[in-house]
């Protein structure tokens, strides 16, 4: 619950607007992903695949180093992020509790914030938490779905990262 307490403040703060920000001092690298439906930013220091067409995801993004062939990584390091966006063409799988939901807004689109601890595929990277945004897509278009195996200690720190990314998202209609 910590992490998606801390995206859901990042999220009022970023929505909010904020002070005017220093100039003095160079922020940290960024990377930006673009392609027909979506752009947005995510951290300099982190790698990116956008795997051959046929494939489910339209970018992977992780701290680790992506193969090319599965599995794209073995093990998440310290602090570290593996993060796949998708289109999602079906209806989202209902989730068992769902109190743990949380509406965001993504890109100016409703969106719907869930965490829950590791299992299967994320837990095998030594994932602690699995973060899922499932957004609505306009008109007939799939809805995109943002999954993010985040592996502790320093959720805060990781938190406002993925928060980041998903408050630089423009969408392309």
């Amino acid at each position: 619950m910590q992490l998606i307490a801390s995206l859901v403040v990042l999220f009022a703060v970023v929505g909010c607007g904020s002070a005017a920000q220093p100039t003095s001092s160079a922020g940290p690298s960024v990377s930006s992903f673009e392609n027909d439906l979506m752009s947005f930013e995510y951290p300099g220091n982190w790698n990116a695949l956008v795997p051959e067409s046929g494939d489910a995801a339209l970018v992977l993004l992780s701290t680790e180093e992506l193969a090319t062939t599965e599995p794209r990584i073995q093990t998440l390091g310290p602090d570290g992020v593996y993060v796949a966006w998708t289109e999602r063409s079906v209806s989202p799988v209902v989730t068992p509790n769902p109190s743990m939901n949380t509406e965001v807004q993504v890109g100016g689109r409703t969106a719907v914030l869930t965490q829950e601890d590791a299992d299967g595929d994320c837990a095998g990277l030594d994932g602690d938490q699995l973060l899922t945004v499932r957004i609505d897509s306009a008109g007939a278009k799939p809805d995109v779905q943002m999954q993010a195996c985040v592996r502790g200690p320093n959720f805060e720190l990781t938190s406002a990262t993925i928060a980041g990314m998903l408050a630089s998202v423009e969408w392309k209609d």
